[in-house]
């Protein structure tokens, strides 16, 4: 995994970090994710300043399913995906979770 890592209080990448990452790793309800883009934002930098260590910064990214663990049903390896900062919404119609 490579991840733009923020050390300070500000959304500024202070260094890059890679780290192996494995599907063997994989709980059975985790997904691992290829990430293709995100987008940094206000939520970003209120969690950094409230965490105060080193955070990886993506409330939104759109990504591809690269593997998921046993008892995940949803989506399968190869599908594309969005996570949002939206926890309940899960449904395509907006207002509904």
């Amino acid at each position: 995994m490579r991840a733009a890592v923020v050390t300070s209080g500000e959304l500024r990448v202070e260094h890059t970090a890679e780290e192996p990452c494995s599907s063997a790793s994989l709980g059975a309800h985790d997904v691992l994710l290829d990430v293709l883009a995100v987008a940094l934002n206000r939520r970003d930098l209120a969690v950094q300043r409230a965490a105060r260590t080193p955070y990886v910064p993506c409330s939104d990214c759109c990504a591809r399913v690269r593997a998921v663990g046993a008892r995940v049903t949803r989506v399968q390896p190869g599908a594309r995906v969005v996570a949002l900062f939206c926890p309940a919404w899960v449904s395509h119609e907006p207002g509904r979770p």
